[in-house]
């Protein structure tokens, strides 16, 4: 499991979580906003740092690399949860008055910040100022249009609707677990092999059923894995949705970098920017 359940359990009962019913499910009438996003297609994505280092020129230093979490991957930095409303178009910034500059300091003393740090990681460092800078900018961008984490729902206690987007986020992302799935089909990090963009997709869907499955590369690098959800109550947060997610990486010769290489290989560097 990537996150511990006795720290979601501490952090879902500092939340005070509604009783959601299970059946509930986004997009169909009457679901409870605080139970069910509104926003309800969802899209989580989680990234291989390695590999969106190794596909831009060596961006990232080995001090970030060394610091990974070993066997998991973790939430994009820039991306994350993206609540996309029921025709599954992409919001953004749906409460200017809760864009937060201080993200980082909302959630400090809550048990889920250790996980935070681990699992919502950046190329840019792990100082304090690096994580509140982008996660500030994720919960601003698409956890203000996240509705079970809207203060009529969680109350106005400092940071609850924050800590609340974060930790439904990591239930996800502990729910597919990419690495696993890749692992139990014989696709694992390494120096020289090439994998097929299909055989990555369909190992996705071995571990977890028929979904969405979005595949992003760096040059020949995989960096990036998108998949398609729909928003559940009764605890479930989220099951498998069919929404469009294109794939950029090649048909063969997919490399699934090492965690930590003596030395990571150059890929092409492309000036773009993240910011999603």
């Amino acid at each position: 499991m990537l996150v511990s359940s006795l720290v979601l359990s501490a952090c879902a009962s500092a939340l005070s979580l509604p009783s959601c019913d299970a059946s509930s499910v986004s997009c169909k009438a009457k679901a409870d906003s605080c139970c069910v996003p509104t926003n309800g297609v969802m899209v989580l994505a989680v990234q291989w740092l390695p590999g969106y280092c190794a596909g831009t020129g060596n961006r990232c230093t080995h001090d970030v690399l060394d610091r990974l979490p070993k066997d998991k991957w973790t939430i994009h930095a820039e991306k994350g949860l993206w609540p996309d409303d029921c025709d599954g178009f992409q919001v953004s910034d749906c409460d200017p008055k809760r864009t937060y500059r201080d993200a980082a300091k909302r959630i400090k003393d809550s048990p889920l910040y250790k996980n935070m740090t681990d699992l919502w990681v950046s190329f840019k460092g792990g100082l304090d100022k690096d994580f509140n800078d982008f996660w500030s900018h994720e919960f601003a961008k698409h956890g203000t249009c996240y509705s079970p984490a809207d203060p009529k729902c969680v109350g106005s206690t400092y940071g609850a609707d924050v800590e609340r987007f974060f930790h439904d986020t990591l239930v996800i992302t502990d729910k597919y677990n990419i690495h696993a799935a890749l692992r139990d089909s014989g696709i694992v990090p390494s120096k020289t092999a090439g994998y097929k963009s299909e055989d990555i997709q369909k190992a996705i869907v071995t571990a977890f059923g028929d979904l969405s499955v979005g595949l992003v590369c760096k040059g020949p690098y995989l960096a990036e894995i998108r998949l398609g959800l729909i928003g559940v109550g009764g605890g479930q947060v989220a099951k498998n949705g069919d929404v469009y997610l294109p794939s950029t990486c090649p048909r063969y010769g997919v490399m699934y970098a090492l965690e930590h290489p003596d030395h990571p290989a150059v890929g092409l560097v492309e000036n773009e920017d993240d910011d999603e």
